[in-house]
């Protein structure tokens, strides 16, 4: 203030309560909460010595004013989910990173007490020398991520699921091919030591197994006998397979 002679009277400061603030903003977003968090060493040069005991430790180097709503136009109290998340995010070292940051920034949270996810604000205030001095916080439901998370675990659910039941069954089936391999080293360590050619066939006359000794006495490799019928390949009588002795007794 200066006076009809220009002499420099004293200095009124003009200011907005953070009440205000936050009225304003929950006009705009009702689900949301806000905290203003000032730096300590703004509050201990800025401030006289008798009010310096409103502004309380929040985390290292930030307070928050006025916390047990003792001056008349202190802000409105947080909900308790809201106060809780904070006491959580004093223990989050992303949030210590970005509140010491001078940018504006969004973050996602997650409360493992109530396995919510919330989107966190930060909007750095300055001073009139551009000094990062305050950041007003906003915490905000987020279902679209809890909705992202919950499909994420569905989905890895199935998936797991899934898995599983192809790993069970190639399991199963590579368990019975070994049996079936063994089955049939077995069956030719038996049949190599016959003294008689054996071949055998299922009820189509197709032959599935045949011995070293058959080979020999029809002179046929393993690999031209497997999979063809006997009775075209080496039957000499003239009658057709229905009729062919062998392949009835099989079949009956």
């Amino acid at each position: 203030i200066i006076d009809f002679q220009g002499d420099h009277l004293g200095i009124v400061e003009l200011s907005r309560p953070f009440e205000s603030l936050r009225q304003n903003l929950n006009e705009v977003d009702k689900q949301s909460g806000y905290k203003l968090l000032i730096r300590e060493d703004d509050v201990i040069k800025k401030t006289f010595l008798e009010t310096q005991r409103y502004y309380v430790p929040f985390i290292d180097k930030w307070v928050v004013e006025d916390p047990y709503n003792e001056l008349p136009d202190s802000p409105k109290p947080l909900t308790k989910e809201y106060q809780n998340i904070l006491e959580n995010l004093k223990k989050d070292k992303n949030f210590i990173e970005h509140l010491s940051s001078a940018s504006n920034i969004t973050m996602s949270f997650h409360d493992k007490s109530l396995n919510k996810y919330y989107k966190i604000g930060f909007i750095k205030l300055f001073d009139p020398s551009q000094k990062h001095s305050a950041t007003l916080l906003s915490i905000t439901p987020a279902p679209d991520i809890d909705e992202i998370v919950a499909s994420h675990k569905r989905n890895l659910l199935l998936y797991t699921s899934l898995i599983f039941g192809i790993s069970l069954f190639a399991y199963l089936y590579l368990k019975e091919a070994i049996k079936t391999k063994q089955q049939q080293y077995k069956l030719e360590v038996i049949t190599s030591s016959m003294g008689g050619g054996l071949y055998v066939i299922d009820k189509k006359g197709v032959i599935n197994f045949v011995n070293s000794t058959a080979c020999e006495i029809l002179d046929y490799s393993r690999e031209e006998m497997i999979g063809k019928v006997g009775h075209d390949l080496f039957h000499f009588h003239a009658v057709d397979i229905t009729d062919c002795p062998i392949y009835k007794a099989t079949t009956e």
